[in-house]
């Protein structure tokens, strides 16, 4: 591994919530070699302030109706 070689020890992993991130070999090589592995939240759009904006701003383009992308980066 990279991180013996740069005798990096005790690292923590962070890892979104895809299925091969929480898979037993994953868990095992990294357990192996002392490091720890922590998963993030799951993600929520509510809580997320660009997914707000942008779904204030598709509200915003929907009820104008641009008929062009120039249009369209009026309503910004």
């Amino acid at each position: 591994m990279k991180l013996r070689e740069n005798d990096i020890q005790n690292a923590v992993f962070v890892a979104d919530n895809v299925p091969f991130h929480k898979s037993c070999q994953v868990r095992n090589v990294l357990a192996e070699n002392g490091h720890q592995l922590l998963f993030l939240p799951s993600y929520s759009p509510f809580i997320n302030t660009v997914e707000q904006v942008f779904s204030k701003w598709k509200n915003c383009v929907r009820s104008q109706r641009p008929e062009n992308e120039q249009q369209a980066q009026h309503l910004i």
